[in-house]
């Protein structure tokens, strides 16, 4: 555990009550579903120089406990942490862990992801895994606001209910407080009454394609050579056959031969003229396509799990089409990780400079697929984001990956029947569920039309039978599901705005409503102003950035839906970032 940020985290309630209303949240990292939330406590800014607590928000719905914490800086909630979750469910000060004056009957350790229950003499009783308990947290990688959903009905090991009655005592305290750690609230305590609400409607996703001139595009990890397993190949074929994808990157096909993937899909979907296509340039990757792969390339040539595949594409649908099957590091392996990120932006960026290793046409569409991992440090999809390689010695400059001069776009999409966005988990392990596959794509010429992660548990049953799938299949199929998406590809579109990203910067949520957050990671290149322009270069808005700040809130309620462009500029008037804004 690292103690350098040591934060802990108490869930109590005080005298009085605050109702909460039936939200509409999707667990997914981005937080802007939270505004119409009114149960909030904001902290004071700047107000301790270790860890910095700005909000908490607390709502539920019929089924779930929502929490959202936000800090000044970033923290891993599930690793390298100290927060503690103390939830006093009796009301009795005097029974259970005692704690700033409160008797935590349940203490929520993050970093452990287990929950530790006491009883009235102060006494530990039991300990259970959160994955046991249902609970889930986003984003999966540091982020400076989280988001937990615990169950109503969470047990402990031994039977024992987390919300015994409909109301706890809530406090956050900074885990050095004594040593002037941060408090919240400064002073007292507030109180949440769990409010019991109709259950929540999730609007489903119908599985097929809207238009046949779509692209669809799965991404879907084997879980150790899956596809060689009699056992759970009917899973995957029934999967397969019912979303019926064009294109789909596998990962973890340690043992499996492109040949092998080919036969099966040919039998499985038997519909193409030429017969299914398959690449393998890396130890574990294979990149299925219905239409020709033209050439394909092992981006780091050293093992590593990346492979490019430059795709031809029919007549009407676009010319050709650059995917990226990626399995980066897992686990632990954040510096691995971020060389990953560095080598494919590289790679990226050499690939639309004229000359070197390989050559695309200007505006053919790229994309990034497959399992991620990213389950630590925000900083290797933050490079896969925008382009700023954190290695320059060895990958180069970096620079702006998508060709607007912007930076790509990660593609966020919740379960086709249910509310979550994660695609892993697996029961009684040490994680909580997780979104770790991912596409990243480039928007300036993709227009992405439909997007769901399957999982058959979350599906009706009549549902399931009209697709001929079965509840299970998900789960024997794999430990991750299965990620789908259908697009079409569009003109690239310049503008006379120049971009010349160089400051690496974090803009949520994007596409936008109303208001947009943005932050960057060092003040070496402070921006002392932003400027937004429309898409024929006229100026929106532009504002005054404080000295010193790291971030900014910038009001887009009154904006008509369209794409913008960002610019953050120094004192000397220098453009220091560019980025793209899609306001919806």
């Amino acid at each position: 555990m690292n103690k350098s940020f040591s934060v802990i985290l108490l869930i109590v309630v005080s005298l009085f009550e605050l109702k909460a209303q039936s939200p509409q949240i999707l667990l997914d990292g981005r937080v802007d579903d939270w505004e119409a939330i009114p149960l909030k406590y904001q902290d004071t800014v700047n107000d301790h120089t270790q860890a910095d607590f700005l909000e908490l928000a607390v709502t539920n719905d019929d089924a779930y406990l929502y929490i959202k914490l936000e800090l000044a800086t970033e923290v891993h909630l599930s690793d390298d942490n100290n927060i503690l979750i103390y939830l006093d469910v009796d009301f009795d000060a005097e029974t259970g862990y005692p704690i700033n004056g409160i008797g935590g009957d349940w203490v929520i350790e993050m970093s452990r992801l287990e929950a530790k229950r006491y009883d009235q003499n102060g006494s530990f009783q039991e300990t259970t895994g959160l994955n046991e308990m249902g609970v889930m947290n986003m984003p999966s990688v540091s982020s400076r606001t989280h988001e937990l959903a615990i169950p109503l009905n969470a047990r402990g090991w031994l039977g024992t209910s987390l919300f015994p009655r409909p109301s706890f005592r809530i406090v956050i305290a900074d885990g050095e407080r004594f040593f002037g750690g941060d408090v919240m609230p400064d002073e007292g305590s507030f109180a949440y009454n769990i409010e019991m609400q109709e259950p929540l409607e999730v609007i489903p996703i119908s599985l097929e394609k809207e238009e046949m001139e779509h692209i669809r595009l799965m991404t879907f990890n084997t879980e150790q050579d899956g596809l060689l397993s009699s056992g759970r190949l009917p899973a995957f074929e029934r999967i397969i056959t019912t979303t019926q994808p064009d294109i789909i990157t596998f990962n973890e096909c340690w043992d499996t031969s492109p040949s092998e993937v080919e036969r099966l899909l040919n039998r499985w979907l038997p519909d193409t003229q030429e017969g299914w296509y398959a690449a393998k340039e890396d130890p574990g990757n294979i990149t299925a396509s219905r239409f020709r792969i033209a050439q394909s390339w092992d981006i780091t040539q050293d093992g590593r799990r990346l492979t490019a595949s430059l795709i031809e594409l029919p007549s009407g649908l676009g010319e050709q089409l650059l995917v990226v099957n990626a399995h980066l590091k897992c686990c632990a392996g954040d510096d691995r990780r971020l060389e990953e990120a560095d080598a494919f932006i590289d790679f990226i960026l050499d690939a639309k400079t004229p000359g070197g290793r390989i050559d695309i046409a200007k505006g053919t569409p790229i994309i990034l697929s497959g399992d991620l991992n990213l389950v630590g440090s925000s900083r290797p999809l933050k490079t896969l984001l925008t382009g700023a390689i954190f290695n320059t010695n060895i990958w180069g400059e970096g620079g702006e990956p998508d060709w607007d001069g912007t930076g790509f776009e990660d593609l966020i999409s919740r379960h086709s029947h249910d509310r979550w966005t994660y695609t892993w988990r697996r029961e009684f392990s040490d994680f909580t569920p997780g979104r770790i596959d991912y596409f990243i794509y480039s928007n300036s010429v993709m227009q992405i039309e439909k997007a769901y992660t399957l999982n058959t548990e979350s599906m009706p049953q009549e549902i399931l039978e009209r697709y001929g799938l079965q509840n299970a299949d998900s789960e024997r199929a794999s430990d991750h599901l299965a990620k789908v998406t259908d697009f079409i590809i569009t003109p690239l579109v310049t503008t006379a705005l120049p971009s010349n990203q160089k400051l690496p910067v974090s803009l949520y949520p994007n596409p936008v409503q109303e208001q947009l957050y943005v932050e960057w990671e060092t003040t070496q290149k402070q921006p002392s102003q932003y400027v937004l322009y429309d898409v024929n270069g006229q100026k929106v808005k532009e504002g005054k950035i404080k000295k010193g700040s790291q971030h900014l809130t910038i009001d887009l309620e009154n904006l008509a839906p369209n794409l913008y462009l960002l610019k953050c500029i120094n004192v000397r008037g220098e453009v220091i970032s560019s980025s793209k804004i899609v306001v919806k």
